[in-house]
This record gives structure tokens, C-alpha cells and sequence, in this order.
């Protein structure tokens, strides 16, 4: 783990992974629910993107210039990302994804420690959800890995209907994803599992883990 996890306070970082569709939100919403801080990844890499300068010029430089729009002029300051335009040109793109990603993971990991340490007094498990836990490096902050699976069909129909996406778009996420899947299938006894598959209820499995 990376030094500063290497904390007197006994609060447990854990990960909960797993690819698009496969419902790591609906377990994070239960345990927001259940009254613990859970940090989303997705969103806050969002907030980031939006508010850090330097991460929206190197988009602009080294993905792609109609990733960026300047409705005040060439001001970087209220420059915006084209979130659409960027998804589309990343997912499609295999290096501009693996590009995209080195930006912004470390903006991402440098704010979970700010964010551990503002938490680690208030519950004995704090959470973090991401869809690509080994390929940024997060991996190394966690003490467990909650793994949330579903059948790919059943991973492709959610993601349809909560994107209002192609189910062209949707695999080409998923393909995206496929290497950090690899890795966590590989993994085996090393996460714990959480069925999301809509048979098993995922608030017993979410105690029983606790």
C-alpha cells in the first residue's frame, strides 16, 4: 500500500469494482444509505476535469481539440470539456483512452488521500467505487476489493437504459474494461464477491461482508 495508507487509525479503504452495468452504485448507494462515505471515482474525476486547467489542456493537446469547447473565447479558465465528444473519441480509441486515463489518475489519487484523511475518524470502513481499480494504481491504496458481477447481457441492458447509449457504445465499453476484468477475475479469493445478477439480494451479501 502506498505510505500514507500506512495509518495508526485502524479505518479500512475498500474498493468496490467491477465494469459498466455491473452495479457498483447500487452498492454504493446501500452504504451510503447504511451511513458510510463512499468516494465515486466517476464523478469526482468529472469535478476534476472540469475545474483543473492543466488536465483540460492536455486533453486538448495530446486527445483531441473538439474535446474542448471555449464559450467565453480562448479562455482556458472557462474552457469546458465536450464530455459527449470526449467519450466518443476515448472509446473508440484504445491509446487516447489509456492517454486520458494516465491524466487523470493521478488528480484522482492525490484527492482520495486528502479525502481518507479528512474521514478515517468516522467509521471503521470508508469505500471507494471504480470501474478500473488496477489500471489506475488504486489498487495500492485499498485494503479489500469488493467485486460486483452480473451476466454481460444483463450488464449491457442497464447501461442502455441508463446512458441512453447504443448497445454498440455500451460494448465498446465494456471491451474497454476488458483487461481490469481479466485482472479481477484473476484475483479469485483475494476479493470478495457481490452477486448483482437480479436473483440474489445484494443487502444480505453487503452484512455479511461488513
Amino acid at each position: 500500500m502506498e505510505t500514507y495508507n500506512n495509518k495508526t487509525s485502524p479505518t479500512k479503504l475498500i474498493a468496490i469494482a467491477g465494469g459498466i452495468g455491473s452495479g457498483k452504485s447500487v452498492v454504493s448507494h446501500i452504504l451510503h444509505a447504511m451511513g458510510y462515505d463512499v468516494y465515486d471515482c466517476d464523478s469526482r474525476a468529472k469535478y476534476l476535469m472540469g475545474e483543473n486547467e492543466q488536465i483540460k489542456k492536455r486533453i486538448f493537446k495530446e486527445i483531441s481539440e473538439n474535446a474542448i469547447c471555449f464559450p467565453y473565447g480562448q479562455d482556458w479558465k472557462t474552457a469546458e470539456i465536450d464530455r459527449p465528444a470526449l467519450s466518443d473519441i476515448v472509446f473508440n480509441d484504445a491509446a487516447k483512452l489509456d492517454t486520458l486515463n494516465k491524466i487523470v489518475h493521478n488528480a484522482i489519487r492525490n484527492d482520495i488521500k486528502h479525502w481518507y484523511q479528512k474521514n478515517a475518524r468516522k467509521s471503521k470502513h470508508l469505500f471507494v467505487e471504480t470501474a478500473i481499480l488496477y489500471t489506475s494504481g488504486l489498487d495500492t491504496m485499498v485494503d479489500d476489493v469488493w467485486y460486483v458481477t452480473a451476466p454481460e447481457e444483463l450488464r449491457i441492458s442497464r447501461a442502455m437504459s441508463r446512458d441512453i447509449a447504443s448497445r454498440q457504445k455500451v460494448l465498446a465499453r465494456i471491451n474497454c474494461q476488458k483487461e481490469e476484468e481479466t485482472i479481477l477475475k484473476s484475483k479469485g479469493g483475494f476479493c470478495s464477491i457481490i452477486n448483482n445478477d437480479n436473483n440474489q439480494p445484494i443487502l444480505p451479501q453487503i452484512i455479511r461482508l461488513l
